[in-house]
């Protein structure tokens, strides 16, 4: 296997862990995955499970990039949720600060973790490298 994809809808232990309901495993497990893959030197994306008004929250951002500082993916691959928000946040109680917008968020990834590919379809071995995947935030 060259590369690795993992589905995330949060970066904090305890959303991930009320959104994915793992059962035999935990968040714990799930990031030692991440870490195998990375020291195995795969390509490593992430289907990061987006939800505008909450994967866009500054928490959620800041755990972004403290999680790539530690697990330094390759890709992310923005993947809607598709869910009503009213539904989830019921369940989830996830809409308790403020957001930034969606294209801000874009924007601060390009500019704090400016070696994260953005995209949503998988990029062949041989274009691993190829930067024309990217989303334009202008």
């Amino acid at each position: 296997m060259d590369s690795f994809r993992f589905s995330i809808f949060s970066f904090r232990e305890y959303f991930w862990e009320k959104y994915h309901n793992p059962d035999g495993y935990d968040f714990k497990t799930f990031l030692a995955s991440i870490e195998t893959a990375i020291k195995l030197k795969k390509y490593v994306s992430l289907n990061w499970l987006v939800l505008p008004g909450f994967t866009d929250q500054k928490g959620e951002i800041e755990a972004l990039i403290k999680f790539y500082k530690k697990y330094p993916f390759n890709m992310i691959q923005l993947r809607n949720l598709n869910i009503d928000p009213d539904y989830i946040d019921k369940k989830l109680k996830l809409f308790e600060e403020e957001s930034l917008g969606m294209l801000e968020l874009l924007k601060i990834i390009k500019k704090r973790l400016p070696d994260v590919r953005i995209g949503y379809v998988n990029p062949p071995k041989e274009g691993f490298e190829n930067r024309n995947f990217y989303i334009s935030t202008r």
